[in-house]
């Protein structure tokens, strides 16, 4: 069974708001255009658009957008046009005027008598629906009257009438048919009627209606001026309310699949908007919602079909229950779309942390910084969604995995894993108390210590040419020799009385005395000496890097 859509600007019932625009994430192709550019007195057929003008009406064919009949005549006011086709009515200044399938005038209708009353056709606000697979139009006229008025035998069927909010307009009346009921709908209520005429129930939302549009299956959507999407089945009596912060002119396709305002193109599951290549503008639907159609510098229709990759849902990737300190990872999105299919995200995502002192996020990455719990809140074209988060401590490395931290940090940046200074560093840059460092009770080496690194400066070099690490701060008690040459190798050379004990010291603090049993030198790739000091037990103490190795 067709249905028709039919708008125009004089039933606008509110203002308009700004558009926004965002970058398209789903790309959809249109099966055809038409030029011409934002209509606003139209109505929408399975297989044809029908457009009025200031000179007549004129009928395009969706498929390939060419035009079917041009047809003349005086201002003309679209209201609808019966389901098989063969019937249009207009608006125009004589009154109501019929045309056939060809475009051929039929009637003109000034006014229509029922009973003892005379109804004139000739207000400016009058409307007009035909019902499902029917020549009788239900007419809407500024008195408030509805009849049913059948155009291929020029009579009335039935006249009733409609109690009107007196605090409003006649213009702020809407008409609209469903394939069971008639709903006329003001700001302050809304009367519903079956087919026959019967009066069904009339009803209030709480709150001035902006506009509202009824699907295939009697269900009722109302924009409140609040911003809800009522949704209100008369045949049911149940309803629900959506806070979604929705204005503007609704348009629901037939099915219940997608709704519209003036700017901006929604799902109506999730009440989501759909960002997509379509231009900007007002988006209808065909009355077996296999088509839309976008109004806006020129008419473009599409499949509705080309819109099963818009969003359903997003979660945030399951893998990710927690993170280590100092460590950042790239979050990701799951994204379920309208057929099923799932997709992974990564850009495009806002990311807000509840605690960003625990876990921070920079660049669209989370930077892990102190341990505890976090919710994190993820945003990708309106889709919302939040998540539990751990920040946690990462565990202890091993003896090995700490060696090769450092031995990394040698080779690549001349200096040890932390150290905030290596190697050529100007010394005037390490602000820090003094230190020193006392082999056999003699000065060895004069520096700064800095945390737990001495940086220095011999021979009156202007740049750090030693830095020294004793472990002190570190609970690293049993590396053995053989742990070192794991990830160091061999040494270049060792020596086993060289030295008997070492000191380190910080302004006149004594931070760390040992026994020296044996010390090995390495090699670094940036061509750097390390001296390393064991203990009489065989333990490493301590680490000296050297600029050059020492004569």
């Amino acid at each position: 069974m067709k249905r028709w859509l039919r708008m125009t600007g004089l039933l606008i019932l509110f203002s308009l708001f700004s558009y926004s625009t965002a970058e398209a994430a789903l790309v959809v192709e249109p099966t055809s255009s038409i030029e011409v550019g934002n209509p606003t007195n139209y109505v929408v057929g399975n297989e044809h658009l029908y457009i009025g003008g200031e000179d007549g009406y004129r009928t395009y064919q969706l498929s390939d957008g060419s035009l079917v009949h041009d047809v003349k005549g005086q201002a003309t006011d679209l209201l609808d046009v019966s389901d098989d086709g063969e019937w249009v009515l207009t608006k125009q200044p004589a009154g109501l005027v019929t045309y056939d399938a060809e475009g051929m005038e039929r009637h003109i209708i000034e006014e229509a008598k029922w009973e003892h009353m005379t109804i004139s056709f000739k207000d400016d606000q009058v409307q007009a629906r035909f019902l499902p697979g029917s020549s009788i139009a239900v007419i809407l006229t500024e008195s408030s009257d509805l009849v049913w008025y059948d155009v291929a035998t020029n009579e009335v069927k039935k006249q009733a009438f409609i109690g009107r909010d007196e605090r409003y307009d006649p213009q702020n009346q809407t008409l609209r048919v469903s394939k069971q009921l008639i709903a006329v709908g003001e700001k302050s209520k809304m009367s519903i009627y079956t087919h026959e005429g019967k009066w069904v129930s009339s009803f209030g939302i709480g709150d001035l209606i902006e506009s509202f549009d009824v699907t295939d299956d009697n269900l009722l959507v109302m924009v409140s001026a609040d911003g809800g999407l009522n949704e209100h089945n008369p045949i049911t009596k149940t309803g629900f309310l959506r806070e979604i912060g929705i204005h503007g002119n609704i348009v629901v396709s037939p099915n219940g699949t997608f709704f519209s305002n003036e700017t901006s193109l929604y799902d109506f599951k999730t009440g989501k908007r759909i960002y997509s290549s379509i231009q900007p503008g007002r988006v209808v639907f065909t009355p077996d919602s296999t088509r839309f159609i976008s109004l806006g510098k020129r008419i473009e229709i599409y499949h509705t079909s080309s819109l099963d990759k818009r969003i359903r849902s997003i979660a945030v990737n399951s893998e990710l229950k927690r993170i280590e300190t100092d460590t950042k990872i790239r979050p990701s999105l799951i994204v379920t779309r309208a057929d099923g299919t799932k997709e992974t995200i990564t850009e495009g995502v806002a990311w807000t942390s509840t605690a960003p002192e625990r876990l921070a996020i920079e660049k669209g990455m989370f930077v892990g910084k102190q341990s505890g719990p976090v919710v994190v809140n993820a945003t990708y074209e309106d889709h919302t969604t939040l998540f539990h988060l751990k920040v946690v401590e990462p565990p202890p490395l091993t003896d090995l995995e700490w060696l090769k931290a450092h031995k990394k940090a040698l080779d690549q940046h001349g200096s040890f894993d932390g150290a905030d200074h290596k190697i050529g560093t100007l010394y005037a840059k390490v602000k820090a108390p003094a230190g020193k460092l006392l082999i056999d009770k003699k000065i060895a080496t004069r520096g700064k210590y800095h945390h737990d690194f001495m940086y220095a400066a011999t021979n009156r070099s202007k740049k750090v040419n030693e830095i020294v690490l004793s472990f002190w701060n570190y609970k690293r008690p049993n590396i053995t020799e053989s742990v070192v040459q794991r990830a160091f190798g061999k040494p270049t050379q060792t020596w086993t009385k060289k030295s008997k004990s070492f000191e380190t010291i910080r302004g006149s603090k004594s931070w760390e005395k040992r026994s020296v049993g044996k010390i090995a030198a390495y090699r670094t790739k940036q061509k750097h000496t390390v001296w390393m000091y064991y203990d009489t037990s065989g333990k490493l103490r301590m680490f000296r890097l050297f600029e050059s190795a020492p004569k």
